[in-house]
């Protein structure tokens, strides 16, 4: 395993990023002991948030489904919500590139430096293995932190729909973790 696999790797994740949708939209019904309904309305994720495109609001309405009023509110924050954390994330590229050169150099010296520690250690060596290995756990670490975009996503849609609570519509909020 060479470092073409390493690209493969790189690669296919680039690749799996951003290709991957919200799954399909489960209702949960809810009855309190006094008889009152409300549903609670999520999506079925089969893999992590950080390899979704797009996200979707996980939200409670009163009764036992959303009206279509509810729905167009929660059509129009997921949109605006949506346009907001593509504006305050960078690209998941960009994301993963500054990882990957940042963790990538922190090796590259921290490699040259434990070199000096053995004898007759080829410096550059050192090095080049450890900033290929940080560089690699910085590209991981980029992507995972993409996932962070979700709880953006999330915060705007509580917030919004805070503001207008005649919608009857309240956001839930997922862990920020990917």
């Amino acid at each position: 395993m060479g470092k073409g696999f390493g690209a493969v790797v790189l690669i296919v994740a680039f690749l799996a990023i951003g290709c991957v949708s919200q799954g399909e939209r489960i209702l949960t019904r809810v009855t309190m002991p006094d008889g009152e309904k409300a549903t609670i309305v999520s999506y079925n994720n089969n893999v992590p948030k950080m390899f979704l495109k797009d996200y979707a609001m996980s939200y409670i309405v009163g009764g036992e489904s959303p009206t279509d009023k509810q729905l167009a509110a929660v059509t129009e924050v997921e949109r605006a919500c949506t346009e907001h954390t593509r504006i305050v994330h960078p690209h998941v590229a960009v994301t993963i590139g500054t990882y990957a050169v940042l963790f990538g150099g922190a090796g590259a010296a921290g490699g040259a430096l434990g070199a000096l520690a053995f004898p007759g250690a080829i410096v550059g060596q050192y090095a080049e293995y450890a900033a290929a290995a940080g560089g690699t756990f910085g590209a991981v670490y980029g992507g995972t932190i993409n996932g962070g975009k979700n709880y953006t996503f999330q915060s705007c849609g509580r917030e919004l729909l805070h503001r207008f609570p005649k919608y009857g519509v309240q956001a839930t909020i997922d862990s920020p973790t990917p």
